[in-house]
C-alpha cells in the first residue's frame, strides 16, 4: 500500500492515515508543475535503444511527458525527461523482445524509438 488517498507520492494529506506503517514510499514521484497523473510503464529490456536499458519508463497523462529512471552510482532513483509526446498516454505495453509502445487514449499504439 502506497498510502493513497491519506497520501499522495511522499505528501500527507490526512495526518490521521499517514503514519500507517505499512505504507511505503515511492523511489520517485513529480509534483503536479509537470502534470496530473502518473502512467506506470515497463522496465525497458529491448535491444533498439540501448541507453534505456534497464530503465523504468513512464509518462504523465496530461502533459505526455515520456520519463525513464534509474538508479545512480549511491543507489537512489534518478528521472530523466526522454520526450514530450504531446499525448494522453493511458497504457504502456511490451513485445516480446522487450521493445516498448506507447498506448495513446485516442486508441493508438506508438512504437518508442530512438532517433
Amino acid at each position: 500500500n502506497y498510502g493513497w488517498n491519506g497520501k499522495e507520492g511522499t505528501h500527507c494529506y490526512e495526518s490521521n492515515l499517514c503514519n500507517n506503517p505499512e505504507f511505503i514510499d515511492p523511489v520517485i514521484e513529480y509534483d503536479h508543475d509537470h502534470g496530473c497523473s502518473v502512467t506506470g510503464g515497463y522496465v525497458y529490456r529491448g535491444t533498439a535503444i540501448p541507453f534505456l536499458q534497464g530503465s523504468y519508463l513512464y509518462s504523465d497523462f496530461c502533459s505526455g511527458t515520456l520519463w525513464s529512471a534509474s538508479k545512480n552510482s549511491k543507489g537512489d532513483f534518478e528521472s530523466s525527461e526522454i520526450l514530450s509526446t504531446g499525448l494522453n498516454v493511458a497504457s504502456f505495453a511490451e513485445s516480446n523482445k522487450g521493445e516498448i509502445y506507447i498506448v495513446h487514449l485516442e486508441g493508438k499504439l506508438y512504437q518508442l524509438v530512438q532517433k
